[in-house]
């Protein structure tokens, strides 16, 4: 990531091909793969990627980890306009809004390889440490530090962003996340919530940029997002996050990790 960003700023003469930036979105993810499978051996790795498969989450669950960010940017957009904020167009989509919402999903969790390190490998680990909000605060940094290099890669999602901003943004959206996951215990809900962000951010304009004229859909959405969080926080609880025990939580981890 690192070099594709000097590649961008033309301190290298070359760029880091497509391939290897994809694989580069899987780095948590196969770390903890690496790690894991080096110190619990092949069970480990099948305990790890069951989460996967967890997909009995309830309607009420699916419904808020899908379209939950949607309707949380839509209202961010609605709360710029009423406020009398310049209001940005529409991105320009070679497609009808039908299609184009579940081709960039699917794009988007093909490409997004992020949350079996963060939540299915780093998460457990800091909750038999810390309680829920504060792994979630640890995690959220470490998880907005992750995308650091793109604020200085040219036409990266994070270039001409306030790092303040996102930095709020990414740690209010992993309390967000600990609370889906520690709720359903399914990996797969987390990764198909992140990938709805990507999606929604790209689908409804003024999300992801902070830039002239519209700062206000941005700074309301990260308001929005804090919010959120604070309210899941004082209703669930910031031990668990969640109503309901997380009996594998408080776990002994081994003398290797």
């Amino acid at each position: 990531m690192i070099i594709d960003a000097l590649g961008s700023q033309g301190a290298l003469d070359f760029r880091v091909p497509v391939p290897l930036l994809v694989l580069m979105g899987y780095g948590p993810t196969l770390a903890a793969l690496l790690v894991t499978g080096w110190t619990k051996g092949k069970s480990g790795i099948r305990a790890l990627l069951r989460k996967l498969l967890v997909w009995r989450v309830g309607m009420l669950w699916a419904v808020v980890g899908i379209l939950g960010m949607a309707g949380l940017f839509f209202l961010a957009y609605q709360l710029s306009n009423w406020l009398g904020y310049p209001v940005p167009a529409a991105p320009e989509i070679p497609m009808s809004p039908i299609v184009a919402v579940p081709v960039l999903f699917i794009v988007s969790l093909l490409i997004n390889g992020e949350e079996i390190g963060w939540r299915g490998f780093a998460l457990p680990r800091l909750q038999a440490r810390f309680n829920a909000l504060t792994a979630s605060l640890i995690l959220g940094v470490i998880w907005a530090g992750f995308h650091l290099p793109l604020f200085w890669t040219i036409g990266s999602t994070q270039a001409g962003q306030p790092i303040f901003g996102f930095l709020i943004s990414i740690v209010a959206s992993s309390i967000i996340v600990t609370w889906l996951y520690n709720n359903t215990d399914s990996l797969l809900l987390v990764i198909l919530f992140h990938a709805s962000v990507n999606t929604w951010s790209q689908i409804i304009p003024g999300i992801d940029t902070a830039h002239a004229g519209i700062g206000s859909i941005y700074w309301l959405t990260t308001g929005l997002l804090c919010a959120t969080a604070v309210l899941i926080t004082l209703f669930f609880g910031p031990e668990t996050l969640t109503r309901k025990t997380i009996a594998n939580q408080k776990t002994i981890l081994p003398n290797t990790l």
